[in-house]
């Protein structure tokens, strides 16, 4: 799980490793601060997690990632630069219109 440093973690999922990455806690939308680092939204899983998602509505960050933490499965990677979330139609519009103005600099 990539994870990014925010101020505001109570919007994210807040996110507590140990100095080796490895993921203590994982609470989505936190109503206590906990961390200010974030469930930035890129992972790289084995092909077993994949199991662990169910044909029903489910959701990674409310079902997968806390039964990882559980099980001392999850670890974390703090990335550097620019992050923002794309889920939100406003933020995804500045974040294409950023990477075209990139690209043609490039």
């Amino acid at each position: 799980m990539s994870v990014k440093e925010v101020e505001d973690p109570s919007l994210y999922g807040a996110v507590v490793s140990d100095t080796e990455g490895k993921v203590l806690k994982y609470v989505d939308r936190p109503k206590e601060f906990i961390s200010n680092q974030i469930n930035a939204g890129v992972y790289l899983f084995k092909n077993t997690v994949l199991d662990r998602i169910v044909a029903a509505p489910s959701s990674l960050e409310l079902h997968v990632l806390p039964l990882l933490v559980k099980e001392g499965l999850l670890h974390s990677v703090a990335v550097d630069g620019v992050w923002m979330d794309v889920g939100l139609p406003h933020n995804y519009l500045i974040g294409v219109q950023l990477y075209l103005e990139y690209l043609s600099v490039k």
